[in-house]
């Protein structure tokens, strides 16, 4: 019997007769995540147990507990819940979670390619809406990317997941635990925003880069950023040097429907929306204070959760 073998056996022995673990759905560098039966409500609930070769790393431990009190005080359909939190032998801590059937946005996009536009606003908006939820709890996510969002098969709902590097902030501004070293970075650096590649405190301001950046890609289906390494994109980062929407689209020759298809999708970029989000510093980039529309007809037509104070 391998060694994971032997660890799935023992976490199907720890759990009963509380959970019944039925199969791996996912794993990653840091932790797993099973799908097992909670016999008391009859439901299907993802488990999510950080890797025992980690459980002596007291960072990687706080990190994974973290995640759970960050999303546990979020209540919001777009953010998945935490149903409760426990430790396996060796200390191996681990969290139930609502369990979503799906796929996580990254995946759905190198299946399918681009959304039809009416579904990447919706995505955006329902993103914008966790977002906002998670900033009402003084909670920011750090790592808001395509990875970190499952999308439910059946409803099409997306699913903000993942707080694990999530910053929690006290109601003067400081992290209530640092748990990031000076300098480390962590996240993924395509989606990362300048205040956080210099190594300054995480803000909300953090997430909304990032979710710009994912807005972005959701419409036109490239980065902002046209960069050949990553030494070029932390530049690109730093400088807000985002292309135009409305450049032309480089790469291969495209198929003559292709140009003004690609035209109107980024005309939706060029919307206070997505556009300010990568393109205005840091310490000036902000959410509104609403989260419902403005209702004016020549307004961008987005929720001002993911509008600009004084863009319509």
């Amino acid at each position: 019997m391998t060694g994971q073998a032997h660890f799935e056996e023992q976490l199907k022995t720890q759990l009963a007769p509380d959970f019944e673990v039925k199969r791996l759905i996912g794993t990653g560098s840091k932790a797993s995540v099973y799908l097992a039966r909670e016999a008391a409500l009859k439901r299907l609930v993802a488990i999510k147990v950080l890797k025992p070769q980690l459980a002596a790393d007291e960072t990687a431990r706080k990190r994974f507990e973290r995640e759970a009190q960050s999303a546990a005080q979020i209540s919001h359909p777009n953010v998945a819940k935490i149903y409760t939190v426990g430790r396996l032998e060796g200390d191996v801590p681990y969290l139930v979670m609502e369990y979503i059937d799906g796929r996580t946005l990254e995946e759905a996009l190198k299946a399918t390619g681009l959304l039809p536009v009416k579904d990447a606003r919706r995505v955006i908006r329902d993103l914008a809406g966790a977002l906002e939820a998670a900033h009402g709890k003084r909670i920011i996510h750090r790592d808001v990317r395509p990875a970190n969002v499952l999308v439910e098969n059946e409803t099409k709902r997306v699913v903000l997941t993942d707080f694990g590097i999530a910053a929690i902030l006290e109601s003067g501004g400081s992290d209530v635990t640092r748990l990031t070293m000076e300098g480390q970075l962590l996240g993924e650096m395509r989606y990362m925003s300048p205040e956080q590649l210099q190594g300054e405190r995480a803000t909300e301001q953090a997430d909304l880069y990032s979710l710009g950046i994912l807005g972005f890609e959701l419409l036109t289906g490239e980065s902002p950023y046209r960069v050949n390494s990553d030494i070029e994109l932390a530049a690109a980062h730093l400088r807000s040097i985002g292309a135009s929407p409305s450049s032309p689209v480089t790469g291969p020759p495209r198929p003559t429907w292709w140009r003004p298809w690609m035209r109107s999708r980024r005309e939706l970029v060029q919307q206070p929306v997505v556009a300010r989000t990568i393109s205005v510093p840091g310490r000036n980039r902000r959410w509104a204070r609403s989260s419902t529309s403005c209702g004016d007809e020549k307004c961008c037509g987005w929720p001002v959760a993911m509008c600009w104070q004084r863009s319509c």
